[in-house]
């Protein structure tokens, strides 16, 4: 256990610098966070199988892709997805998020390199997955059918450049289905948006409506002590006086 947390120490700090674009000092940490990971679940000779193992894999995916290292983060992506289906098997991957996105990124990477067919194929694989998870208004999706829409225009634009104008034709109908089914899950996403920044707008004032009230409360309390504390003065300072005859001294006669 102690092992285990050590290595999501490591994954969480990766993410961190990740972030902050420290790319090196983030694959360190996943190297490190992989090779603890490794020594706990991977027997010697057996392939790689664990949820854990696998996002790391795909967090160095993602390294070597903002590095504009497409071959390598092609690779790893490849890998990280070989295991994700060792950890959850094939009837249970499509349920995973993450699954859909390392499948976007992949798709990312082949398109990067010119391979089309290969990155729609993915790009609508982890669309169909999003949609079977009921994420269809999540900003996953959004990035999915943005990177389809993109990857139509840069279609249409290579046909009309070749003069195919009939190919041509079926890519344009098929790309403005895709802006129309986009602007529909946009408008979708933006509603839900709406709604969950109304709601934690509500939460926020009704939050500090009970600070303001408890503000109040405190400075009540703190009015009703010093009340009860300049009571208590007068009072000790009456008793003192009634009694300060006892000590008065007398002039001898």
């Amino acid at each position: 256990d102690t092992h285990i947390s050590i290595a999501q120490v490591c994954y969480l700090k990766a993410q961190a610098m990740q972030d902050i674009k420290f790319h090196e000092d983030s694959e360190e940490l996943i190297k490190e966070a992989l090779n603890i990971y490794r020594s706990i679940f991977t027997k010697e000779g057996e392939e790689d199988s664990t949820l854990d193992i696998a996002d790391c894999i795909a967090s160095q995916g993602l390294i070597h892709q903002e590095l504009d290292e497409w071959e390598e983060a092609k690779e790893l992506y490849t890998k990280a997805l070989t295991v994700y289906t060792n950890a959850l098997g094939k009837q249970n991957i499509e349920k995973n998020i993450r699954v859909a996105k390392v499948l976007n990124n992949l798709g990312s990477m082949n398109q990067a390199l010119n391979e089309i067919d290969e990155a729609k194929s993915l790009y609508e694989t982890a669309m169909l997955m999003l949609i079977k998870q009921k994420k269809e208004e999540s900003m996953h999706m959004y990035v999915v059918i943005e990177n389809l829409i993109n990857l139509y225009k840069d279609e249409i634009l290579k046909l009309r450049f070749e003069k195919r104008t009939s190919e041509m034709d079926i890519k344009m109908q098929v790309y403005n289905d895709s802006i129309e089914f986009f602007s529909e899950k946009l408008n979708s996403l933006m509603i839900k948006l709406s709604a969950e920044i109304e709601a934690k707008e509500l939460k926020i004032n009704q939050y500090q409506v009970g600070l303001d009230e408890i503000a109040k409360k405190r400075d009540e309390q703190k009015k009703q002590a010093e009340l009860e504390r300049k009571k208590k003065f007068k009072e000790y300072m009456a008793t003192k006086q009634s009694e300060s005859w006892k000590n008065s001294k007398c002039i001898i006669m």
